[in-house]
């Protein structure tokens, strides 16, 4: 299914919109690193947001394969220059996504949202019509420090 992308500005102001679901196997993860790509490179985003958008976006769907496994997660982007705000949703399970802190170093999981909260400027996770979905804003040319 192609990427849904609005090249017009929106009423919020956004310069384009990115809205797509993916089947929930892991094998969609890198359908969806391209399609981010496609659109930040098609809308003039720096090289330094597409290469943080693409591990944010990475990191995010693979957290929510991992909390749904075999069912379908979406990824919805608005770029409002100089601004990116990705968004990613799953079915709620109950779970909630945490930033706290770094797990053990011996642990196998855990530093997904520790390496996305590090590239980005704000990051949210709300619940809403049963899902639960993360958001992280980042900005062009701006890397949090």
């Amino acid at each position: 299914m192609p990427a849904v992308v609005s090249r017009l500005t929106t009423p919020d102001g956004a310069v384009a919109r990115f809205d797509r679901s993916y089947p929930g196997d892991p094998g969609s993860l890198r359908s969806c690193r391209r399609d981010m790509a496609a659109f930040l490179d098609a809308h003039g985003a720096g090289l330094d947001l597409q290469e943080r958008a693409a591990l944010v976006v990475s990191e995010l769907a693979s957290n929510a394969l991992q909390a749904t496994p075999d069912e379908e997660y979406g990824v919805t982007a608005s770029l409002h220059h100089p601004s990116l705000s990705i968004t990613v949703w799953n079915r709620d399970t109950g779970g909630r996504p945490t930033i706290a802190g770094m797990p053990h170093p011996t642990s196998a999981r855990g530093r997904g949202l520790a390496i996305v909260e590090s590239l980005s400027e704000s990051v949210a996770v709300s619940t809403v019509d049963g899902r639960v979905a993360v958001t992280a804003r980042m900005l062009d040319g701006v890397i949090p420090v």
